[in-house]
């Protein structure tokens, strides 16, 4: 009986907190438009003819992301940041310098979902500080690199995840985010770290294997959002 007793107290307890949510969250579904700055680093260790060897490097990709994001708030205080954003990221590698292009273009398109821990606490009537933590799931749809000489393009466009490429489309990005709310209107940036090794090489004869080469990416962003 009293274990019976004890879980209906558990179950109106989650009744009354999601509908205490659901009547809290209205104008949370957010629209954002933003800046994302993508580095990717790779370090690279390996010991050749008795010699230990090591190298590192890192690359910055520019880009512009937009999605939709749901604040699942209890109260409006407490609760998660759940959405799903596209990311359209370039670079440009300068082979050559001169006043016509030389070099390699790279562009990449991507997903995100943001699951994070979230506060939102207001400081008047229409302000609130919004502080967020937790993990981002990353997945690129696909990515491309067109080599040019003197401005002109040659060859085709190279899928940078096709044939024999050991890159990985997937990530577990973790960090944390803060923002300010006036109204409607929402401005936030944060920053995540990349969890996984991107290298899928698992060749162990292979100088660039996963166990020598770590590839990582870090993500820094800046988004402006409407709720509605």
């Amino acid at each position: 009986m009293r274990k019976l007793m004890a879980n209906i107290v558990l179950l109106l307890f989650i009744v009354l907190l999601s509908n205490d949510m659901i009547a809290q969250s209205r104008n949370n579904m957010t629209f954002n438009v933003g800046y994302v700055n993508k580095t990717n680093s790779s370090k690279w260790a390996s010991k050749v003819l008795n010699l230990q060897l090591s190298a590192s490097d890192t690359i910055s990709i520019h880009g512009i992301t937009a999605g939709f994001e749901y604040f699942l708030l209890a109260s409006d205080i407490i609760g998660f940041d759940l959405g799903l954003n596209y990311t359209y990221m370039f670079r440009d590698q300068v082979l050559i310098s001169g006043s016509t292009f030389t070099g390699n273009k790279y562009t990449y398109h991507s997903l995100d979902a943001p699951i994070r821990f979230m506060l939102s606490i207001p400081i008047g009537d229409d302000f609130s500080i919004l502080l967020f933590a937790g993990p981002k799931l990353t997945f690129d749809i696909a990515g491309s690199q067109r080599t040019y000489i003197n401005g002109s393009q040659i060859g085709g466009s190279k899928d940078i995840y096709g044939g024999s490429s050991y890159r990985s489309r997937f990530d577990i990005l973790l960090g944390p985010g803060a923002g300010l709310r006036y109204k409607n209107l929402i401005f936030r940036g944060g920053y995540d770290l990349g969890l996984l090794n991107l290298n899928l090489n698992n060749n162990p004869d292979d100088l660039l294997s996963n166990k020598k080469l770590q590839i990582k990416q870090e993500h820094i962003y800046f988004k402006l959002g409407i709720a509605f």
